[in-house]
């Protein structure tokens, strides 16, 4: 289902209001629950018409502006509720979810938001409500949204051991954008964003390469003799802002982890402040709360977990990022993936970023600190965004322990209490190949030391 309908109320529909809203849909339609009755589905006799997803509080400001529509929050309570529909997308199914959705937003008060028509002529019957249709060797998702989130719809298509083993492809128009959760994704081997243009054609949205349908796989890069040009207009050069990313890991004994406090040390000192909300999926509705992702990360031990999260800072710019939660023998490993927009090269907060890691120096394993092309709101258009400038790497103190971790070409700073860590910056006048070189010839001199980073050497660093 590719057209969607959400509707935004001021209170969590009760069973007596639901039943008239689906009845709105039409009396003569069938119902049916999904999965343990998370999803409730109505059908007629041309198939599926529509699927509802129940109610989600609302509880951390700033969602609907980001994935829907800045101007839609401005009548709604500060907690509002949050229903979301995805109908077939032909005038049956939209009609029905405007009904349905309608009744919903006007039982208590509210507001609906509808997508684009997402007619790609391509939709069929499947088993799960979020599914275009499915090739032999891949699943395509279709959306037409101005912004595309990594909803808990597109997590249970990933969960299907069929999508893990072939592939999965997200069917865009040429004007949608990515949140940097999806867009993260769709950057694994066996992924792909494929964009749609208005003249019907299709590209690869990282990429630009040309794309062509294929009844195995989906879609293919097209056919051509000679070198391959990107699509039109995704070579854009009109202005970008900048993104700082930053990749890390941390590990700490399972009885004294604190999910959620690296994020909260290194956004403070490179956003200014802490994140507002989190969530396994998106939207993030929860209010940034670290007990309550604790509880819910002890819950699913031994299990990972896998949270988003966003923010905006004092000025105005967005970040967001996921944490991932491992369980090991004695300890716990947080692997963080962050995104910071920022309007121009010159708002980077190169001077903070020693801050940054200190904070988080203790029990640091790696971290990874990049500079891209990118929009402030840290969403992703398909367009070329340039490669990324790596500005620095760290690494915790066992891995660059003694005189060893020193040398090579990039002088290291130790940071932060305790055993710390080793921040390596790249000189900010080098260009961008030479800051890949050095960085990989550090780390290459580091792990000749001892089988990974660090050495058993006399010596420290100072």
């Amino acid at each position: 289902m590719s057209y969607d309908v959400v509707a935004l109320h001021a209170d969590n529909p009760d069973l007596r209001t639901l039943t008239r809203a689906l009845e709105d849909a039409g009396r003569d339609l069938r119902v049916r629950a999904l999965a343990g009755g998370h999803l409730l589905r109505l059908r007629d006799a041309s198939g599926t018409l529509l699927t509802l997803e129940p109610a989600q509080l609302v509880e951390a400001p700033g969602e609907v502006e980001r994935l829907l529509d800045p101007d839609l929050a401005a009548g709604l309570p500060e907690r509002c509720w949050w229903t979301e529909i995805r109908a077939r997308p032909d005038e049956a199914g939209r009609e029905a979810a405007h009904r349905v959705a309608d009744r919903l937003a006007l039982s208590s008060g509210g507001a609906v938001w509808t997508s684009g028509p997402a007619d790609f002529g391509v939709w069929e019957e499947t088993e799960h409500p979020a599914v275009e249709y499915t090739a032999g060797k891949a699943v395509v998702v279709a959306q037409d949204r101005p912004v595309v989130p990594f909803s808990s719809w597109i997590s249970d298509v990933l969960a299907d051991p069929a999508v893990q083993e072939h592939g999965f492809q997200l069917l865009t128009p040429a004007r949608s954008r990515l949140t940097y959760a999806l867009r993260t994704l769709m950057a694994l081997p066996l992924a792909r964003w494929v964009v749609r243009t208005e003249e019907g054609d299709h590209f690869d949205g990282l990429t630009g390469l040309p794309l062509r349908p294929h009844p195995e796989h989906g879609h293919v890069p097209a056919r051509a003799e000679g070198p391959v040009s990107p699509a039109e207009g995704f070579l854009d050069e009109s202005p970008l802002g900048r993104q700082l990313v930053v990749d890390f890991t941390t590990r700490a004994p399972k009885d004294a982890f604190d999910p959620g406090l690296s994020v909260e040390r290194v956004t403070e000192r490179l956003a200014g402040s802490a994140p507002v909300a989190w969530g396994p999926y998106e939207p993030a509705l929860a209010p940034w709360n670290r007990e309550r992702m604790a509880r819910l990360a002890r819950h699913r031990a031994p299990r990972p977990s896998l949270f988003r999260f966003r923010g905006t800072s004092p000025g105005g710019s967005r970040f967001s990022g996921d944490l991932r939660l491992t369980w090991e023998e004695g300890i716990v490993r947080e692997q963080v993936s962050l995104v910071l927009g920022h309007p121009d090269a010159e708002s980077v907060p190169h001077h903070a970023l020693p801050a940054a890691v200190a904070t988080v120096a203790e029990g640091l394993e790696m971290m990874h600190v990049r500079l891209a092309r990118g929009r402030e709101d840290a969403t992703y258009a398909p367009r070329w965004h340039g490669l990324a400038e790596p500005l620095g790497f760290a690494v915790g103190w066992e891995r660059a322990e003694g005189s060893h971790g020193r040398g090579g070409p990039l002088e290291g700073t130790r940071l932060g209490e305790g055993s710390g860590a080793v921040w390596y910056p790249v000189p900010r006048d080098v260009p961008r190949e030479r800051a890949t070189s050095l960085v990989a010839s550090q780390i290459e001199y580091l792990t000749a030391g001892r089988g990974r980073f660090g050495g058993e050497r006399p010596g420290h660093l100072t």
